[in-house]
């Protein structure tokens, strides 16, 4: 009789999988927006107001959700 598996530990393992992928991914996004310092529209780029919208709501969903203000402030 195989033992249950624990769902923590491959939900954990799917996160360190993707947050691989996501930290090469987020690099080469820093690479590339290099190249809007030197674009004459970047000040109104509905591209980079939408990126750093949806980033911004990311990270106040985190903080929400897992209570990250009150450790902020401890």
């Amino acid at each position: 009789m195989n033992p249950p598996t624990c769902p923590v530990f491959d939900d954990v393992s799917q996160i360190q999988a993707r947050s691989k992928d996501l930290v090469r991914t987020m690099r080469k996004l820093r690479r590339d927006l290099r190249a809007c310092e030197s674009c004459p529209s970047c000040e109104r780029c509905a591209i980079l107001a939408a990126y750093q919208a949806n980033v911004q709501s990311a990270l106040d969903q985190l903080t929400e959700e897992w209570n990250l203000a009150a450790t902020q402030e401890a």
